[in-house]
């Protein structure tokens, strides 16, 4: 099914659906299962749910085996009586089963990739069925930011803040992790992304969308930055991403073409 994009950091809400069915061709229906893998990148939040309609299941009317990055879910749908050979049926046939869960988007996300969840659903746990198998994919992305003067030269001293807006908005706190990339973080506004580095600064773990650059310390002897710098991340990642803010040296403010960006993949 389609898949979305989400910071770092986010909880990413799954939805499954499966038509019950009390019998395929002979064989009596007597449980479903549904079985999902995350991929490494997903962090599971162990809240599997159940409806039919808007009615929530009691938990006893499943279980649900969680290990590491799965879970195995079996709803009991009839029994037989051993002695008898009654058959009791716990739902109608027909009726369609809702299956919520979630999980966190962690730090070892894949960059610019997929990171999967697959379901696959089973009459029975048993796999001569025809069996559902669905995937869905979260994605997140990256930014290499960098700061020249006029001649396309490293600028030491450069500080910056993330927006999601050209004007006012809110900021996107970043602060930089113990391997040297800048991911969201929580509360300190004061944070700033500083370009300490020739080869740039890594922004990573951003969903796509629109983004805008502050400059919130200059380089000593050049020209702050005039207004904010546009940062365009697109959903299927082949938008050209890279940033490079050029400052020039002076006190006079330069013309629009005398400043530039270039952003690097």
């Amino acid at each position: 099914s389609e898949g979305t994009t989400a910071f770092v950091g986010d909880t990413i809400y799954f939805k499954a659906e499966q038509k019950y069915v009390r019998y395929v061709g002979e064989t009596l229906v007597t449980n479903l299962v549904l079985s999902d893998t995350m991929g490494s990148g997903l962090t599971p939040n162990k809240d599997v749910k159940v409806f039919v309609g808007d009615t929530e299941l009691a938990s006893t009317a499943y279980s649900v085996v969680y290990d590491g990055q799965t879970f195995k879910l079996t709803i009991t749908t009839a029994s037989v009586n051993g002695e008898t050979g009654e058959t009791t049926f716990n739902y109608n046939d027909g009726i369609t089963f809702t299956v919520t869960y979630s999980a966190v988007l962690n730090a070892g996300a894949v960059i610019d990739g997929d990171n999967k969840n697959e379901i696959t659903t089973q009459y029975n746990d048993n796999t001569s069925f025809d069996n559902n198998t669905d995937s869905t994919t979260v994605k997140t992305f990256d930014f290499l930011l960098k700061k020249v003067d006029g001649q396309n030269k490293y600028l030491e001293g450069a500080g910056f803040k993330l927006y999601d807006d050209q004007t006012g908005g809110n900021q996107i706190v970043l602060a930089k992790d113990n391997t040297g990339y800048y991911t969201k973080a929580d509360g300190d506004t004061t944070l700033e992304i500083e370009v300490d580095s020739a080869d740039g600064v890594n922004v990573r773990g951003l969903k796509a969308g629109t983004y805008w650059l502050e400059e919130t310390t200059t380089p000593d002897g050049y020209n702050t930055l005039v207004g904010r710098q546009e940062v365009k991340i697109s959903a299927d990642g082949t938008a050209a991403v890279d940033v490079s803010v050029t400052n020039n040296e002076g006190t006079e403010l330069p013309s629009t073409g005398g400043m530039g960006t270039r952003v690097d993949r």
